[in-house]
């Protein structure tokens, strides 16, 4: 595309997040970008069926307050949001699916692991895609121990329980794809060995549904009111290590120095320059980081990219159960956010939590791998 390309979006969610993605591809349809080489690629669809619609988000407090059994599979809610332990006490029986006792599992009453990746197939659907594509990949290794895959333990559990449940494997993926998706002259059997063989299926190119356009304007939208008693903004992200904080448990990754501060076995606050010179703080010492939530506590890292009344925290650290390496290891800066509802989604907007700072009262020591400014700042 020749126009100009509107971007939107963020690794936390933050009040208004939706109206500024949707508010970026109506720009991008208006300026022909939708579609278009070097513009944005409309959702892929797949025929077959095996494409299902996304449900509308439910707040998980209401979810749960309503529900007898609980199954966790693939995340851990109580290190995500802390709060919902109360809620899910309540709840009669709790399952998790986890293959390492986490926070979540910890309260579960039944544990149920799961294969590793490695030992269970797997079939992505992509969700922007020039073609329709359906990727698969069969078990790598033999299960180690004695687990087994969530899908089957679902299937069995229906089955006990009398209900009609066909499950969806890849080669039945993949059959349901021949003679709806491909003009060869293949025997289904020939068309799931080739899938097999070449990790996947990818079909033919094929005109995008015209996009549409919304009917109503975006509507007026009110911004939060900032409290002068917590002046910051704080904006906890995913790491490159420990993602949302699912890999924290891995002692090769705790070990794998933070891209901006260096930092290993070890997750810091960061602040700005003019910020850390106003507290009188440097690399090393801590700081104390309020909300209407809750604090923590954590070493400062100066960073000079930081911006002027953000303050920052990688996710990771703070786990309270998850294996040898990870346990009671520092602060979890998910404890502290207040999860607004974003307006248009109701997806809890992370993003939108107001902290103040005051200098710690603990010495941390922040271990640096190799940096340039493991010293303390200049300003000190």
């Amino acid at each position: 595309s020749m126009s100009p390309l509107v971007l939107a979006g963020a690794s936390i969610v933050r009040p208004g997040s939706s109206r500024a993605v949707t508010a970026a591809n109506e720009l991008n349809l208006l300026l022909g970008n939708i579609g278009a080489k070097g513009g944005v690629m409309p959702p892929a669809s797949l025929p077959g069926g095996l494409a299902a619609e996304r449900p509308a988000y439910r707040p998980l407090e209401e979810q749960i307050g309503q529900a007898e059994v609980v199954m966790i599979d693939g995340v851990d809610p109580l290190y995500a949001a802390p709060w919902l332990a109360g809620s899910l006490a309540k709840v009669e029986l709790v399952i998790s699916f986890a293959g390492f006792l986490d926070d979540s599992a910890a309260h579960a009453d039944w544990i149920l692991p799961d294969h590793h990746e490695l030992e269970a197939s797997a079939g992505v659907i992509p969700l922007m895609s020039p073609t329709p594509a359906l990727t698969g990949a069969p078990a790598f290794v033999k299960p180690l121990h004695e687990t087994r895959a969530t899908p089957d333990v679902l299937v069995d559990l229906a089955r006990r329980l009398d209900a009609a449940i066909e499950p969806v494997t890849l080669d039945s993926a993949y059959a349901s794809l021949h003679g709806q998706a491909t003009d060869e002259e293949s025997s289904p059997a020939d068309f799931i060995d080739q899938a097999r063989r070449q990790g996947g299926w990818w079909g033919r190119e094929r005109p995008a549904d015209a996009p549409r356009t919304r009917t109503e304007p975006l509507g007026d939208w009110d911004p939060p009111v900032s409290d002068p008693a917590y002046p910051f903004a704080f904006q906890p992200y995913p790491t490159m290590q420990f993602g949302f904080g699912g890999e924290s448990h891995l002692p090769w990754l705790q070990q794998l120095p933070d891209p901006a501060s260096s930092a290993v076995w070890n997750l810091p606050v960061e602040i700005d320059p003019a910020t850390a010179e106003q507290l009188d703080v440097g690399n090393g010492d801590t700081l104390r980081v309020i909300s209407p939530r809750g604090e923590l506590e954590a070493p400062v890292y100066v960073n000079p990219a930081a911006i002027p009344g953000v303050v920052s925290m990688p996710i990771g650290q703070g786990h309270g159960t998850f294996g040898r390496y990870a346990s009671g290891r520092r602060a979890n800066p998910l404890s502290i956010v207040d999860p607004v509802p974003e307006q248009e989604t109701g997806v809890p907007a992370f993003g939108a939590t107001r902290v103040r700072l005051e200098k710690g009262t603990t010495k941390q020591r922040l271990v640096q791998y190799a940096a340039v400014d493991r010293q303390p700042h200049p300003h000190r």
